[in-house]
C-alpha cells in the first residue's frame, strides 16, 4: 500500500518515471514496510542491511535517478532539436526547388526533381562517410542511377514524338469502348430510369410529362452504343485485329453477333437506317427521327 501510495504521488508531478526513478520509489516503499515490522530479528540479512544503510542506498539511488532523468531531457531536447533541423531543412530545400522549376514546363520541373531527389540520396549516402573505398562505391552506383534515369527521359521523348502509336492507341481505347456494350446499355438503363423517375415527379408536380423528349433521349443513347460498335469493329478490321481477315474470326464474328440483333429488330421499327448486311447509311427518315422525336 505504501508503495502504490508513493508511485501514486510522485506520478501527479512527474509525466514520465524512469526506470532508476522507479527503483527509488521502490526502494523507499520497502524500507518503509520494514521499518513498520516490530520484530526485527526475522528480517533477513539482507533486510536488515538495507535498514542499516538507508540513507547511504536511499542517497545513492536518488543520484542514479536524477542522472538518468538528466539524460532523458537531453534526448527529448536533441531529439527536438533534430526535428526542427529536419524541418527547416525541408522547408529550404522546398523552396529551393521551387525557385528553381519556376517558368518551368511540369515536365521538366518533375525531372529536375527526380535529379535533386538522386542528388540527396547521394549526400545522405556520403554523409560522414570518410573511406574512399565507399565513397567510390556510393559515387559508382550514383553515376548509374543517373544515367538510368537520364535514359528513361530519352526513352520518354521519343514515346512521345511517336505520333503513329499514338494514334493507334487511340483509336485501340475508342474499339475497346465501343464494344463494351455491358457498360454502355447498364448506363443507358440506369439514365433511362433516372429520366423515367424525373418524368413522374413533372406528371406529379405539374400535371405534364414531355414523353417526347423522354423516348428520343433513350433511343438516341441506344443509337450511340450501337454506332460506336459498329466503329468499333470497322476499326478492328482496319488494323488486322481479326486473326482471319477482314470480317473473319472470333473478333469479327463476337462484333457482329452483339449489332446484328439490334439491327435486326429496329430496321423498318422506331430507329430507322439500320441494314441487314452492307453499310450503314441513314434516310431522310433517319433525320427526322432524330430531330424530330
Amino acid at each position: 500500500m505504501n508503495q502504490l501510495k508513493s508511485l501514486r504521488e510522485q506520478s501527479l508531478t512527474v509525466n514520465t518515471i524512469t526506470s532508476e526513478r522507479k527503483k527509488y520509489f521502490d526502494l523507499q516503499a520497502q524500507i518503509e514496510v520494514l521499518e513498520s515490522k516490530t520484530d526485527k530479528s526475522k528480517l533477513t540479512a539482507q533486510e536488515k542491511y538495507i535498514l542499516g544503510h538507508k540513507e547511504a542506498l536511499l542517497a545513492q539511488q536518488a543520484k542514479n535517478a536524477a542522472l538518468r532523468e538528466e539524460i532523458a531531457q537531453y534526448e527529448t531536447a536533441t531529439k527536438a532539436l533534430r526535428k526542427m533541423q529536419e524541418y527547416s531543412t525541408n522547408l529550404v530545400a522546398k523552396s529551393q526547388a521551387e525557385q528553381a522549376t519556376f517558368g518551368m514546363t511540369s515536365k521538366n520541373a518533375g525531372r529536375y526533381n527526380e535529379m535533386s531527389e538522386l542528388n540527396a540520396q547521394r549526400d545522405i549516402a556520403l554523409k560522414g562517410t570518410g573511406n574512399p573505398n565507399e565513397i567510390a562505391k556510393v559515387t559508382e552506383e550514383y553515376n548509374k542511377a543517373k544515367e538510368a534515369l537520364q535514359q528513361s527521359w530519352r526513352q520518354e521523348d521519343q514515346n512521345q514524338g511517336d505520333w503513329i502509336t499514338g494514334m493507334k492507341v487511340g483509336l485501340c481505347e475508342f474499339a475497346e469502348d465501343g464494344q463494351n456494350v455491358f457498360k454502355g446499355f447498364r448506363d443507358v438503363a440506369g439514365n433511362a430510369m433516372n429520366s423515367v423517375s424525373h418524368a413522374l415527379t413533372d406528371l406529379v408536380t405539374t400535371g405534364k410529362m414531355d414523353f417526347k423528349s423522354l423516348t428520343k433521349s433513350i433511343l438516341t443513347n441506344i443509337i450511340e452504343i450501337i454506332n460506336k460498335l459498329l466503329v468499333a469493329q470497322a476499326i478492328q478490321s482496319a488494323m488486322g485485329w481479326m486473326g482471319g481477315g477482314s470480317g473473319g474470326g472470333r473478333a469479327g464474328a463476337g462484333a457482329g453477333a452483339a449489332t446484328g440483333g439490334y439491327q435486326q429488330a429496329y430496321t423498318g421499327g422506331l430507329i430507322y437506317g439500320y441494314a441487314n448486311g452492307g453499310g450503314v447509311g441513314y434516310s431522310d427518315r433517319t433525320w427526322w427521327v432524330y430531330w424530330n422525336w
